[in-house]
């Protein structure tokens, strides 16, 4: 294979990879918003590569239009045309490569928890890439959790971004058999068993002086992390909340005919996170199939790693547990119930009927309340949104 080397200055390329749910959103932000800090001390995080979406600061948007032979799926998610695509390839390309040929940088970090979702060619693509123009060694480093807070902290995020629970459920599935179980293993194919490193999410959050700090200390990169910004990204939603989000979601879709459905929008259903209570909990008659769908992979984690995930972490709360709810939860519901849009209104309020006849976790005083409490929300003046 030939070589043309764009940047000899470049000596090392770290591509971190998720997995999802290990507080990649986190580090992206802070890298992104500290870039100039970070060429301070040698390392380069891309800006021109990082992801129209506002809410991100990942380099995925570009490692897909790139790198990835079948990206089908994806122009359907994010709503782009074909045009756009090509648009923003060409773009992209020329941009990044003007970053990577200029910088002085010694280290490059691209980070996207999506190229854990990749498949081997697409994988190889980003290698065939990176080896030919760099004379840099190649560092894959993924991230990975306790698959029972792994499946609940993904069943969160898909029901309240679009998903029910009936849908979410064999998305992770197939999720977990294509990416929690396999990535590890494939990357190590691709890149090399020297350059693929894997660590865990425990041990990240648990470093002294927080989760940017122990990245860093994983990568090898000696900075001080106090000088850069510090941000909480996906903020957990209680067990009610999420419950409304999948009657929301039930009801009215967010995507309709592969389109944004004309009543919603992305985001709109943000008020929820006010709204307080209990933890959001896997049902526990879900606990048995999880533990059975990852018996071999936990094994396997333990026995070559010593990463030790045998251990069940078993909700606090039973499908028969009721919720406890209090003040502080009433007055959060009414916050959220006023920040939100008449069509996210109309849906809470169609949710407190559905509970009130259906939700077997409601003591019967909250019924009760729950009657009280929808005519004062009706009452409620509408937002100017």
């Amino acid at each position: 294979m030939s070589r043309e080397i764009l940047n000899p200055r470049i000596k090392r390329i770290i591509l971190h990879i998720g997995l999802h749910k290990t507080g990649t959103s986190s580090i992206q932000l802070s890298f992104f918003r500290a870039a100039d800090i970070l060429k301070e001390h040698g390392v380069l995080y891309p800006t021109s590569w990082v992801s129209p979406n506002p809410w991100s600061a990942q380099h995925d948007h570009f490692l897909y239009i790139l790198f990835k032979e079948d990206i089908t799926y994806y122009m359907r998610n994010i709503g782009f045309s074909a045009s756009r695509i090509a648009e923003d390839r060409q773009a992209g390309e020329g941009k990044l490569m003007e970053e990577l040929r200029t910088t002085d940088a010694h280290t490059v970090i691209i980070s996207s928890e999506n190229v854990s979702l990749f498949e081997d060619k697409d994988l190889h693509n980003i290698y065939t890439f990176f080896h030919t123009h760099f004379d840099a060694k190649i560092d894959v480093f993924i991230y990975t959790r306790h698959h029972i807070e792994w499946t609940r902290s993904m069943l969160q995020q898909l029901v309240r971004q679009h998903h029910t629970y009936q849908s979410a459920w064999p998305y992770i599935n197939d999720h977990a058999a294509v990416v929690y179980t396999s990535i590890y293993q494939r990357c190590v194919t691709i890149f090399g068993a020297h350059n693929t490193h894997l660590r865990t999410y425990e041990n990240l959050v648990a470093h002294p002086k927080g989760i940017i700090a122990g990245f860093c200390s994983d990568i090898g990169i000696d900075i001080d992390t106090e000088q850069l910004p510090k941000f909480t990204i996906n903020q957990s939603m209680t067990q009610f909340a999420i419950d409304i989000c999948d009657y929301i979601n039930t009801h009215e879709p967010l995507n309709t005919n592969d389109a944004i459905n004309p009543k919603r929008k992305i985001g709109d259903n943000y008020p929820l996170t006010f709204i307080r209570g209990p933890r959001f909990e896997i049902p526990a008659s879900m606990m048995t199939q999880i533990e059975d769908f990852f018996a071999a992979y936990i094994a396997t984690l333990y026995e070559q790693f010593g990463i030790d995930y045998r251990t069940p972490r078993a909700s606090s709360n039973t499908d028969a547990s009721y919720f406890t709810l209090n003040d502080e939860f009433y007055e959060s519901l009414t916050k959220a119930y006023t920040a939100s849009s008449s069509v996210i209104r109309s849906l809470i309020i169609g949710y407190l009927h559905h509970a009130i006849h259906h939700e077997v976790r409601l003591r019967d005083a909250d019924r009760q309340l729950f009657l009280q409490l929808i005519p004062n929300l009706e009452q409620i003046p509408a937002t100017s949104s």
